[in-house]
């Protein structure tokens, strides 16, 4: 087995600043929002060339007020991908929303737009992608699914930061 990713290696590789960071944290004990969290707030707002940017705790959370921002709540259905992380359905049922799951691409284990597009019903308010494993899903295509029903398309992108189409 080739391994993706040594924790270990990169943690002994950037181990003072990791220290030092830790310790200047917990020293201020700015644990949660203040200078830290808006600092990093800008850097990642910088580093995807996005005009604002706001943190919050959690994907969860964020899919929360995503749906929240767009109207969605009790007896609306949104449609998410089947594999995914629960936090996609979970972010839906927050609001009182009905997730309802469609299949994934054989080749990409992305939404499949087309079966997306067989799920719409009169209650459907918006479509979720979630871009996976640093992989977009097919957004051209579910752009089109949505258009096509006057639907929000809601992009997950916490597996993908700074991946591009």
């Amino acid at each position: 087995m080739i391994p993706r990713i040594d924790l270990k290696r990169d943690f002994q590789k950037h181990k003072e600043e990791y220290m030092a960071a830790i310790q200047e944290v917990c020293e201020n004990a700015s644990y949660s929002g203040g200078p830290y969290a808006d600092r990093f707030a800008d850097e990642f707002r910088q580093y995807l060339g996005a005009g604002a940017l706001t943190g919050v705790d959690n994907g969860t959370s964020a899919l929360q007020l995503a749906m929240l921002a767009l109207g969605i709540g009790a007896g609306d259905e949104v449609i998410v991908p089947a594999n995914t992380y629960i936090a996609t359905a979970w972010g839906v049922t927050y609001t009182g929303a009905v997730p309802v799951f469609c299949d994934c691409t054989a080749d990409t284990w992305e939404i499949d737009p087309a079966d997306a597009e067989r799920k719409i019903t009169g209650r459907t308010k918006a479509i979720i992608g979630v871009h996976l494993y640093g992989q977009p899903f097919e957004y051209n295509e579910l752009r089109k699914v949505a258009d096509r029903h006057g639907l929000y398309l809601v992009e997950d992108c916490a597996q993908s930061a700074g991946c591009s189409l």
